[in-house]
């Protein structure tokens, strides 16, 4: 893959996530909020009468997210620069965002799943709430635990100062 497209990928996970990519606090997040996602996807779709396993799970949830971040930077990359308009980096990107995931997510994951299309659009819009409730949690566990980890290193520095 071409070397703007990954910048254009990790830039946008990097301001979703809101952690820089690479660090410890980026991987607990993001994995936190793909696994949630993810159990939320295979129970609801176990639910809807789908007869997959886990890892067609992953494969009907991921391959939607891959190819709708793919979409993102390849937009991004090469359509932006071509177009002048005021409103196109705002809305260019994230329009074409949702529509790969949709598309692909309406198509890919129906067939995995074996799902009609409403319940597949319903087990995506549940696996995407989860997925929200997951960052959140764990973004917000992570923050109080930075803090924390912050005010004990302060506590021990003022313990061993001279008075």
């Amino acid at each position: 893959m071409p070397e703007p497209l990954i910048d254009s990928i990790l830039n946008l996970l990097t301001s979703v996530i809101g952690y820089a990519a690479g660090s410890n606090a980026f991987y607990v997040v993001f994995g936190v909020a793909l696994f949630c996602a993810w159990v939320i996807a295979r129970l609801s779709s176990s639910v809807l009468g789908s007869k997959r396993g886990l890892v067609a799970s992953f494969f009907a949830l991921c391959l939607p997210l891959a190819l709708a971040l793919l979409a993102y930077a390849a937009v991004e990359v090469y359509a932006l620069p071509k177009l002048e308009q005021s409103w196109a980096p705002l809305y260019l990107p994230w329009a074409a965002f949702a529509l790969a995931f949709l598309l692909t997510g309406l198509l890919l994951s129906r067939r995995i799943w074996g799902l009609g299309t409403v319940l597949t659009f319903c087990v995506l819009i549940f696996a995407a709430l989860a997925s929200l409730g997951g960052y959140y949690g764990s973004s917000l566990l992570t923050d109080l635990l930075g803090t924390g980890t912050g005010r004990i290193e302060e506590r021990n520095a003022q313990i061993q100062d001279p008075i």
